[in-house]
């Protein structure tokens, strides 16, 4: 890729090649961030499936707590916040997935694995929308190198911490795989 673009000086060349990445623990407003304008491919992990019942190692819920609140007031009362949500979805999971439980009982067709999933599957879709928007998720990126040229610009230039942090710690990754573009 260097030869060619300093062969032909052309920012096109930047759409032969491509590289994955990696976001992990990012807030869910980061992942529309990254997949604005969809011109990569992406693989999120999605708040459907995955129940947030368990804490992170430091003993938190897992949700992002922006930078730009650290020494603000409100930040107290915004973490209380976001624990209370949390912990009411963790609460009701259970007793959501036995009401369904009721609600659709095992068919004869179905296996109890398949069931049991289908029953998880319809709690934490039902029970969602009770997550606050700083939910850490994780996103799997593939782009070219025009595609990352354009997200990291936008990135760098958003006002939120996070997304601008995101962006340094992604550039400086795709200057190790793909240095060329």
């Amino acid at each position: 890729y260097a030869r060619v673009l300093n062969d032909y000086g052309d920012d096109s060349v930047a759409q032969l090649g491509g590289a994955h990445l990696a976001c992990e623990g990012v807030s869910n407003i980061l992942t529309k961030v990254l997949e604005w304008g969809r011109l990569m491919a992406y693989l999120e992990q999605s708040t459907r499936y995955v129940p947030y019942t368990d804490r992170a190692p430091d003993g938190r819920w897992k949700y992002h707590v922006p930078a730009e609140l650290d020494g603000h007031p409100l930040r107290a009362r915004y973490v209380d916040t976001l624990d209370a949500a949390f912990a009411t979805y963790a609460r009701w999971i259970e007793p959501m997935q036995e009401h369904f439980r009721a609600r659709y009982p095992r068919s004869a067709g179905d296996s109890d694995a398949v069931h049991r999933a289908a029953i998880r599957a319809k709690a934490l879709d039902t029970l969602r929308g009770l997550l606050p928007a700083a939910v850490r998720s994780n996103v799997g990126l593939y782009g070219s190198g025009q595609a990352y040229e354009a997200l990291l610009l936008r990135m760098r230039a958003h006002p939120l911490e996070e997304v601008r942090t995101c962006g340094d710690l992604m550039l400086a990754e795709l200057r190790k795989v793909i240095p060329a573009f």
